[in-house]
């Protein structure tokens, strides 16, 4: 790293190299699923050899690492928009809370590999990954509850939410938003008749009472 950060070309070509990694596990998790993901059948897809690939990545562990961190920031960014958006139409009442609930169904949508590769995370044991590389995605984690966070002390500000710990409730709307999500995923697999809208207003309904100063 050159003085002022900026990148020396070897590390330019390395973070290019690491780029076209990445790019091309996520289109064999998109079509195979991550347990199928192997450095072998990575090396095969990029017509290079598995020896070459660990000058990029330690581990396949480290791949899986960075692709989940890639996924949660994207995730963060569509929270951003959304609440930016909000914002810039000066709309800071409960339909905010209500969008930034919704935001992983809206994340789904319109991020549907960075949104399988989560749930692949979510529902596969494998793969364990380190301590450095769980920080890291715990650090990731911690930036998406920083922006809940500011958004509920805005709210608070605003006079529409009662006085609380914004980060607390910040990891109550983040459980909850995920706790829906695989909810609404296990609908296909074993509850065919769930109501998923009467839940979501269930979910919504108990935030309210239990924030909202109109219902105080």
């Amino acid at each position: 790293m050159l003085a002022g950060g900026v990148m020396t070309k070897r590390e330019q070509r390395k973070k290019s190299k690491q780029t076209q990694v990445l790019e091309n596990a996520r289109a064999l998790i998109q079509a195979n699923g991550m347990t199928k993901l192997t450095m072998a059948t990575l090396a095969k897809r990029m017509n290079a050899s598995v020896g070459g690939l660990y000058r990029y990545f330690p581990s396949k562990e480290a791949i899986f690492a960075a692709l989940q961190s890639q996924a949660l920031d994207a995730l963060r960014q569509q929270i951003e928009t959304t609440r930016s958006t909000f914002r810039s139409k000066n709309q800071l009442d409960w339909s905010l809370i209500e969008a930034l609930f919704d935001s992983w169904t809206n994340f789904e949508a319109s991020n549907p590999l960075n949104a399988l590769i989560l749930n692949q995370f979510t529902d596969t044991p494998q793969p364990v990954l380190e301590l450095g590389q769980r920080t890291q995605i715990g650090t990731d984690i911690l930036r998406i509850i920083d922006l809940l966070a500011d958004t509920i002390t805005r709210l608070t500000q605003t006079g529409l939410l009662t006085q609380g710990t914004p980060h607390i409730r910040a990891f109550q709307l983040w459980g909850m938003i995920f706790g829906f999500a695989q909810l609404k995923r296990r609908q296909t697999r074993n509850i065919s008749a769930l109501p998923v809208a009467e839940v979501r207003s269930a979910y919504l309904m108990d935030l309210k009472k239990a924030w909202s100063v109109s219902s105080k």
